[in-house]
């Protein structure tokens, strides 16, 4: 499963930091994490990558 996409969000002051943005159509939360420094980590991965990856296998 790739991961395509990692938000960081800072609850306190509402702002979120993006890592690797790749355009798709819909998306599914792998996991949350609460990291060292504050911020709420959400990992990413494109649905439609998971169909075709399957349909390959």
């Amino acid at each position: 499963m790739k991961i395509y996409f990692v938000a960081r969000n800072d609850e306190s002051t509402n702002k979120r930091v993006t890592q690797g943005v790749v355009e798709r159509d819909r998306w599914v939360v792998l996991k949350k994490e609460l990291a060292a420094d504050g911020f709420v980590v959400t990992y990413w991965c494109s649905l439609e990558d998971d169909v075709l990856e399957d349909a390959a296998a």
